[in-house]
């Protein structure tokens, strides 16, 4: 197997990789293997490699069974301590080639180049990996779209979240599909109508949304959490990625559902505007107040698994999501640590570098170079320029805001010159 994952870099060409996907999407093995790496939804395995020590090879049992044994995890018969010494135990059967397989797999990544969007494009319905439905704001460009009155939303800089509540059964999912569990906040759902509820969660009594975020993204997650809710589905419209209920309903459903629930669970900050002049003043009030910016919401907007043209984002700065290409070397007291990320679009039209980070994410930039390249960072600008003679675009002034666990793909230069265009409205 790790030859076959092997022979995808042999060419960083687009269509090579999607070549070799054809070459391989027969193949059980294969498809198994990404599956199990890329398919968060289905193999939650609840454990990372990080407290895993990698013991010597043996040749005892084949992949094929390696990968079978990994059901006791995404069953969660073994979970803590005792997982990782199952895992390790599973390691300690394998050859050198099929550990490192297995690894990727615990990493969520086959360094092959190739992800769960060109991979779908190329294997069997029934094989294809199954992607959460989200439903992604237009830009500013849109804002022609919406019918007056309309709802005005504080945008929330949480973390995103859809849980999905079935009787007793609650699930939890980042946008990427990776499954949580927060028992504090599932108990809040006791009382709570079946469905699926839309939002992001923040850590309670936390003013910094950044370190609240931080929080929400380690492994020690604080019990005590706000979840601020702005869409609720049936299981049925969830299921079809799609709901013809308009979204004025919607919302008033969602009051209804939770209207059992703790105060720590509510409906995202709103206010109903008559024009688009409305809304960009009182966006610019929120902004005053520390909030981010603001989503302007057509009442008859359906649900579908796509960008919207019916509900815009609206800020005053913008941040485009860019891969991290490598790191340039620290000066002054920096100067056996990392001075920045270099970055650059999907298409490498845009590129840079940008620096900003605490001590901690310092620290665990310069312990993880090998892993984050090629990873998502979001980075915040201002102005998006391209110098006289140039063939790139530069941003003014970028400075880190987060790493992005849950994307794979950045923004290419035609998203970025939409987004940079918002700032104009100010």
């Amino acid at each position: 197997m790790l030859k076959i994952l092997d022979e995808f870099n042999n060419s960083n060409s687009r269509n090579y990789k999607i070549d070799v996907l054809k070459k391989y999407k027969d193949n059980p093995e294969f498809i198994k293997v990404f599956q199990l790496c890329y398919d968060k939804v289905k193999y939650n395995f609840g454990i990372t490699m990080k407290n895993i020590d990698m013991p010597e090879p043996k040749d005892i049992i084949s992949l094929h069974e390696a990968l079978s044994k990994l059901d006791d995890l995404i069953t969660r018969k073994y979970t803590g301590n005792a997982a990782n010494a199952f895992l390790t135990g599973i390691f300690n059967t394998l050859s050198q080639d099929n550990q490192e397989v297995l690894k990727r797999i615990i990493d969520r990544d086959l360094r092959i180049g190739a992800g769960p969007k060109e991979y779908n494009k190329v294997v069997d319905k029934k094989d294809q990996i199954f992607k959460l439905p989200y439903m992604r704001c237009s830009l500013t460009d849109k804002i022609k779209n919406i019918v007056y009155p309309a709802m005005l939303q504080v945008k929330m800089d949480g973390t995103y979240r859809t849980l999905i509540k079935r009787g007793a059964e609650i699930e939890c999912f980042t946008r990427s599909g990776e499954q949580h569990v927060y028992p504090k906040l599932f108990s809040c759902f006791e009382n709570a109508v079946d469905g699926v509820y839309i939002g992001e969660l923040l850590v309670s009594n936390m003013t910094s949304r950044y370190e609240s975020n931080g929080l929400l993204n380690s492994l020690n997650v604080p019990e005590d959490l706000d979840f601020i809710l702005w869409d609720y589905l049936t299981i049925d419209e969830f299921n079809n990625e799609y709901s013809n209920t308009d979204y004025k309903t919607r919302f008033m459903e969602l009051a209804k559902n939770i209207d059992k629930t703790p105060d720590n669970i509510k409906r995202v900050k709103n206010q109903i505007v008559n024009n688009a002049d409305e809304a960009l003043h009182i966006t610019k009030q929120w902004i005053e107040q520390g909030e981010e910016g603001a989503i302007l919401k057509d009442y008859r907007t359906p649900f579908e698994n796509k960008t919207s043209k019916y509900q815009i984002k609206i800020k005053p700065e913008f941040d485009v999501d860019l891969k991290i290409t490598g790191f340039t070397k620290g000066t002054g007291k920096r100067e056996s640590l990392i001075g920045a990320i270099m970055y650059e679009s999907s298409d490498g039209l845009l590129k840079g570098q940008c620096s900003g980070f605490t001590d901690a994410e310092l620290e665990y930039i310069v312990n993880n170079q090998d892993k984050l390249l090629g990873t998502i960072i979001t980075v915040i600008g201002t102005v998006l320029s391209k110098p006289n003679g140039s063939d790139t675009y530069a941003l003014l002034h970028p400075r880190f805001k987060e790493f992005r666990t849950d994307k794979t793909e950045a923004d290419d230069i035609n998203r970025i010159i939409e987004i940079s265009k918002m700032i104009k409205l100010f």
